[in-house]
């Protein structure tokens, strides 16, 4: 072993640390951005997003889809006979109109990397409600095209979640958000089933191995 090595062996990434301050913060950073607007424009005033409920997609066919709910401000967009009028754009969210209230929706791209760092700006925003609605592949056998999963666990096999948490092999979500969703989703007699993901920056290094091995884990 190099005696120089703080680690000891171990890898950095487990050297977690959540009490020392970042010296890059999100606050800052959008405030940078909102100042160099302003001087595009002129002085105008770029607004900081309300505290609404988000929605976090990852691909460009769902930020459409959201877009289209929210410009009906209907549940179903076909049906509105009054459009309540294009979202306005926010920062990184676009607000617009669903049941008579107002809601985000923000493509925040795929990997843990990017989906943190666009969370920690909306939160820098004033946003404190996310939800993120999305697709996977799957590996449990039984596990159809179309099925809808409510995770309650995600295996860590990434980097990012360890600058947040402490080392663990599970991530966990929140119980009572996991309830509210699938009631919502009983309510609306959407099947569904729930398990573990796997979560990885690597997706072009996901074996055959590893997707029998965590399946037997009740990944799906």
């Amino acid at each position: 072993m190099n005696d120089k090595d703080p680690w000891k062996g171990k890898s950095p990434i487990l050297s977690w640390d959540l009490q020392g301050k970042s010296v890059l913060s999100p606050q800052a950073w959008q405030e940078y951005i909102m100042k160099r607007r302003q001087q595009a424009d002129a002085g105008g005033e770029i607004p900081y997003s309300e505290d609404i409920p988000c929605m976090l997609v990852f691909t460009d066919d769902y930020l459409a889809m959201a877009v289209d709910i929210l410009s009906s401000g209907n549940e179903d967009d076909s049906s509105s006979d009054a459009p309540a009028g294009p979202p306005v754009y926010l920062g990184m969210v676009r607000t617009g109109e669903w049941k008579g209230k107002t809601v985000g929706v923000a493509r925040v791209g795929v990997g843990g990397p990017l989906a943190a760092s666009t969370m920690e700006q909306l939160i820098a925003l004033g946003i404190k409600y996310l939800i993120a609605i999305g697709i996977a592949g799957g590996i449990a056998p039984d596990i159809r095209l179309g099925d809808v999963l409510v995770p309650d666990r995600a295996l860590r096999e990434e980097g990012t979640s360890y600058h947040y948490l402490a080392p663990s092999t599970y991530a966990e979500p929140s119980k009572l958000l996991q309830k509210r969703i699938e009631a919502a989703l009983s309510e609306k007699i959407i099947p569904f089933r729930t398990g573990g993901t796997w979560t990885t920056d690597a997706i072009w290094r996901e074996t055959e191995a590893k997707g029998q091995r965590y399946a037997s884990l009740g990944i799906v």
